[in-house]
């Protein structure tokens, strides 16, 4: 047993389920709000995928681009997740013009 290989594994397939239900999720939101989830949906899908191939390197930082690709899904995770929260901000009735 080889638990940085199964651990990074198991981590895929958490990544796998939880697109999975953000992606059924999107379906239950409004119409404006679906774009948005869908991306976030996509990104951690290609996020777990980054795993799969971390689980066959052996590291996340080799080789170089593997990095940069987990770097890359960070990123826009926090950007669509500061676009959901913007957009569902707005139903909240916050002050107007703080968008």
């Amino acid at each position: 047993m080889n638990l940085h290989r199964d651990g990074n594994l198991i981590e895929a397939g958490v990544w796998f389920v939880l697109a999975v239900v953000l992606f059924i999720y999107a379906f239950r939101r409004e119409w404006r709000l679906r774009p948005t989830l869908w991306f976030l949906a996509v990104v951690i899908i290609a996020f777990g995928f980054s795993d799969l191939v971390e689980a066959r390197t052996g590291a996340w930082w080799k080789p170089w681009w593997l990095f940069l690709w987990k770097v890359t899904c960070v990123l826009l995770m926090l950007a669509g997740a500061w676009r959901y929260r913007r957009l569902t901000k707005k139903d909240a009735g916050g002050p107007p013009g703080r968008d």
